[in-house]
């Protein structure tokens, strides 16, 4: 299971830098859906307006980039289904089926948006010394703020863990929309109905045993 989810992450984090690089004004976001054992790969395209041909084409160039990377540096069997979709769809783009990815957003971030990233970006991350994680974003002062609880005095690599999904988290947005980016790992013996859950909650370790549910 960790060697999948490793797969998903290089493989959203090289699309991404394949997105980034050909992003146009039009684009709003994109999406990617990734599953290894059904050998099934997806690229979803979302514009302002309705798609041409030259959206296709630059989609297209991107999924055979992503595909080429792929198979080469993980050495993957061909794919079994391929699909590239490009939609016009005026929701907000927190709203829309996240897939595995978000890829890229362009828009304005959103409390939503950034719980949903943030809950992608932990997927295989969460170590037993969390206790729990939470999360604060002010869009009028352009802060994001991760934060840990743990289970004993937080070291260093905790920092770096925190700091490497804060970078996972933000990578998905304009980074204009931040202006102050905080990863705070907190030790605390307090019970976790105790912990301050800043602006959402996003993980929280069960510290129960189930006899104890009635």
């Amino acid at each position: 299971m960790k060697t999948k989810i490793s797969t998903i992450k290089a493989i959203s984090t090289f699309a991404r830098g394949e997105v980034i690089e050909t992003a146009y004004a039009l684009l709003r976001g994109v999406l990617m859906h990734y599953d290894e054992k059904k050998k099934i790969i997806s690229l979803h395209y979302y514009l302002d307006r309705e798609p041409t041909q030259i959206d296709y084409q630059i989609a297209n160039q991107t999924m055979h980039n992503i595909i080429a990377w792929a198979m080469q540096y993980f050495k993957l069997p061909p794919f079994e289904k391929i699909e590239v979709q490009c939609l016009y769809d005026f929701i907000p783009f927190h709203e829309l089926n996240t897939m595995d990815r978000v890829v890229y957003a362009s828009e304005i971030v959103t409390e939503e948006a950034i719980i949903a990233s943030t809950r992608i970006a932990l997927w295989g991350v969460i170590y037993p010394a969390i206790r729990q994680i939470a999360i604060k974003y002010d869009p009028k002062e352009k802060l994001i703020l991760l934060r840990y609880y743990l289970d004993r005095p937080p070291r260093e690599i905790d920092y770096e863990e925190a700091s490497s999904v804060m970078a996972e988290i933000i990578s998905n947005f304009d980074v204009s929309n931040f202006q102050t980016v905080k990863e705070e790992c907190i030790y605390s013996t307090a019970p976790q109905n105790k912990l301050d859950p800043l602006d959402g909650i996003l993980y929280a370790r069960r510290e129960y045993d189930l006899e104890d549910v009635s």
